[in-house]
């Protein structure tokens, strides 16, 4: 896979469960531009070079400068790499042992969605009621329509 996919995914996630981007009032090309901005990229190399080199380490990944290697077909590998997630999300279903790769790769992002869901909620419900009710309906429009122009 190449390197810029994987950081989309990983912020992708952050973003999975977040109601303004479920109802289209987020720009929805923000995931991309939190990555593929010029110099972004450099940040993520930063905060995921250890992580990628310790598990190309470990025998996990293979990884060069554009590219990042894991061998899915490989149930071992699977479960090595379940066992590097919060326990939480140890499915055995996400290894893939009971449905196929992809059955567990959506398995594991709706339980990361369902995670990220409460606080983005709380997180828009706050917003709302600090800035008071006409000032946040207005930016709601305002960000509604601009995320539905960008479609």
């Amino acid at each position: 896979l190449p390197i810029i996919q994987i950081y989309n995914t990983i912020a992708g996630i952050s973003y999975a469960g977040d109601i303004r981007m479920q109802t289209g009032a987020e720009d929805p090309n923000k995931v991309k531009k939190l990555v593929e901005t010029p110099g972004m990229q450099a940040l993520w190399d930063g905060m995921y070079s250890t992580i990628f080199n310790d598990m190309q380490r470990s025998g996990i990944l293979t990884k060069d400068d554009v590219k990042l290697e894991i061998d899915f077909n490989d149930i071992a590998m699977r479960k090595q790499l379940i066992q590097n997630l919060p326990n939480r999300l140890q499915l055995d279903e996400i290894v893939g042992v009971k449905d196929s790769i992809l059955q567990g790769s959506k398995l594991l992002r709706a339980e990361l969605a369902r995670i990220v869901a409460p606080a983005a909620k709380s997180q828009s419900i706050k917003g709302f009621f600090s800035a008071g009710v006409s000032k946040s309906f207005k930016y709601a429009m305002a960000k509604f329509a601009k995320g539905r122009l960008k479609k």
